[in-house]
């Protein structure tokens, strides 16, 4: 993938990396991005760790998005654009779409459903997010997103069970 990309790693810390992180904000440590090197735009989002067959499926479908996509991959550029822009509604919206235009085998779908649950926690939909971490544990692998996934729907059951109980979040 050396010849085909040119990776870059930014201090998030740092002040004089603000504008970057501003265009291409952080969900999780690491995150990653594949953009266009015409006009910056975002081509993939990655959150989180992956395994080589997932980091290489999402160096993939950025190098595709290049060009037209279609069905779940057009859905997911698009939540991941979205996501960039902290526009997290539509993000949902895309999301949502992807997984349900997904073949059963698309090996985006763990991302994609780290992305989703975490999306919908950062909205505050605590039973979207506690509902989405019962239905869909098994179909998340067993990578890093798997953990992640796991990890985002404990928090809202947390949050959930807090909220019943009719105690504050912290």
């Amino acid at each position: 993938m050396a010849t085909r990309f040119v990776f870059a790693a930014i201090d998030t810390d740092r002040e004089t990396n603000a504008k970057a992180v501003a265009k291409l904000p952080l969900s999780a440590w690491p995150t990653f991005y594949v953009v266009a090197p015409e006009d910056g735009s975002v081509l993939a989002r990655f959150a989180g760790g992956a395994s080589v067959a997932q980091f290489t499926a999402f160096l993939e479908a950025g190098a595709a998005a290049r060009t037209a996509v279609d069905g779940a991959a057009k859905h997911l550029l698009a939540a991941e654009r979205a996501l960039a822009a902290k526009d997290l509604a539509t993000a949902e919206t895309e999301l949502t779409a992807a997984l349900a235009a997904a073949p059963a085998t698309w090996v985006r779908k763990p991302d994609a459903l780290v992305s989703l649950i975490h999306t919908k926690r950062k909205r505050k939909d605590v039973a979207g997010c506690f509902a989405l971490g019962q239905a869909s544990l098994d179909e998340t692998g067993n990578a890093a997103s798997a953990t992640d996934f796991a990890g985002i729907a404990l928090e809202c059951a947390s949050e959930r069970r807090n909220w019943i109980r009719n105690v504050p979040p912290t």
